[in-house]
């Protein structure tokens, strides 16, 4: 079973750093092609949880484009991060929450929440079969249907 806290610590201790500057320097083609596919199935002006948002290069390009943006992850410094990178953008306010939580538990959060729920980063994390169907089934349960 996936240690949650064993995570955080990971990504606000040594992979921090290589989080923050990851996509843009290291991954500038996954980047790209991640926003293209985004750009293509969100719509603009939809409210978005990104669940593992790191250090938020993908909620700062949605927000940018009118989304409100729920920041989730599993480490307090890549929340700060995220949160930082949207303030410095001018994009504080398409900000519409911050939570500290996994993946595989996303208790406190309403059902059909969101237009659209992000799950990018955490399965990587999820050894288990079982901890990744729970986290597709938390994740799936915040969207709205219809």
């Amino acid at each position: 079973m996936t240690d949650p806290e064993r995570v955080a610590e990971h990504y606000s201790q040594a992979a921090f750093e290589f989080e923050t500057r990851r996509l843009p320097e290291f991954c500038p083609v996954e980047f790209a092609m991640t926003k293209r596919m985004l750009d293509r199935w969100i719509p603009d002006g939809a409210h978005v949880a990104e669940i593992g948002v790191g250090a938020g290069h993908y909620s700062e390009h949605l927000a940018a484009r009118g989304c409100r943006i729920h920041l989730i992850d599993i480490a307090e410094r890549l929340l700060d991060a995220a949160t930082e990178r949207l303030r410095q953008a001018g994009l504080a306010s398409q900000i519409t929450g911050v939570n500290r939580l996994s993946a595989t538990d996303l208790r406190g959060m309403d059902a059909g929440s969101f237009d659209v729920v992000l799950l990018l980063g955490p399965l990587y994390h999820l050894h288990e079969l079982q901890e990744r169907r729970c986290a597709v089934d938390e994740s799936a349960s915040r969207e709205r249907s219809g």
